[in-house]
């Protein structure tokens, strides 16, 4: 696969380890720094899904032979982040990287950065397909709730015309899955 979209991206952060509850930022800082795409190479230096930079290579399981395995790229993700728990490596998630990028502390990306919509989008997602039935919420509004159906109606491809269903009773079903 040359390609990961939100959910596979938050699927292989689980299964390569990462902690559940951060797989929806991990998607969309994933998504944000290379797109989703597995051969993704910046001109500082960053490689793969989420843009290691070779400065970490060796001390996180990669290298020059190996940054393109997506499982080992969610690895090495997963050592940088402290498990999804500090973002600050990562440049997309500040909205000001200049002065912050790489150094701090960080816990989710900041509202305005190139990460934030996409890792509100995944969290969203993730609640409306009912992949993580009793998960905390990083939702933060109906504008990522209304993206999520989006692609969720996009992922049902020609079925999603039938669908009868507005945002209000998706966000009581949403509701009804965390009690």
């Amino acid at each position: 696969m040359l390609h990961y979209d939100l959910l596979a991206l938050a699927a292989l952060w689980e299964q390569q380890g990462g902690d559940p509850a951060a797989r929806g930022i991990a998607a969309g800082v994933a998504t944000a720094e290379s797109g989703g795409y597995v051969a993704a190479i910046s001109p500082s230096s960053d490689y793969g899904l989420w843009q290691i930079n070779s400065i970490h290579f060796g001390s996180v399981g990669i290298n020059a032979n190996n940054w393109e395995d997506p499982a080992v790229n969610a690895r090495a993700a997963i050592a940088i982040s402290a498990n999804g728990s500090n973002w600050a490596p990562w440049c997309t998630c500040w909205t000001n990287p200049g002065p912050n990028c790489g150094h701090g502390y960080l816990p989710y990306p900041q509202p305005g950065s190139p990460a934030y919509d996409p890792a509100r989008e995944a969290d969203a997602l993730l609640l409306i397909t009912g992949a993580v039935a009793g998960l905390p919420a990083n939702v933060g509004g109906i504008d990522s709730m209304s993206s999520a159906w989006r692609q969720l109606q996009g992922l049902l491809g020609a079925d999603a015309r039938n669908i009868n269903t507005d945002l209000s009773n998706v966000g009581r079903a949403i509701g009804g899955m965390r009690t």
